[in-house]
């Protein structure tokens, strides 16, 4: 699990990185594209271990649902780190915890551990604090 995190850490900056410079010369939309389409060969591969089940009616809302969010986070995410640092972007997209924290518990009765908790202070800490060092210095 710590491997994933770590994995998880790295190709996230990278993908900052790249949208950062991409941005140059790309729209946001182009930008969110490119994504989608580099995202479906590498989500097809745990598919083939997995295996298929076929969707039913059912699920075409929710399917709906998920690819209308998803790509406009993909768009929103690409148009905050065109028009600001990632290190300005990467604080607000932290509120993607507690979101996730009100909507399991929402849906599923299910609060995250004492260990999520620290480990989220920890990160919202650091964060800050590298904000808070860069904004002085340059003072």
């Amino acid at each position: 699990a710590a491997g994933a995190v770590l994995v998880t850490a790295v190709t996230y900056a990278a993908t900052n990185t790249c949208i950062k410079s991409i941005s140059r010369t790309d729209t946001p939309v182009q930008i969110t594209i490119y994504g989608n389409l580099l995202a479906l060969p590498i989500a097809f591969i745990p598919l083939l271990f997995l295996g298929l089940r076929m969707p039913v009616w059912e699920d075409v809302p929710w399917i709906l649902g998920m690819t209308v969010c998803q790509t406009l986070a993909g768009l929103f995410h690409a148009r905050s780190v065109q028009a600001a640092d990632a290190r300005i972007v990467q604080p607000f997209n932290f509120l993607r915890l507690p979101v996730s924290v009100l909507l399991a518990w929402y849906l599923f009765a299910e609060l995250p551990s004492h260990w999520t908790w620290l480990g989220a202070a920890m990160i919202f800490a650091s964060s800050y604090y590298v904000l808070y060092r860069e904004r002085s210095t340059r003072s």
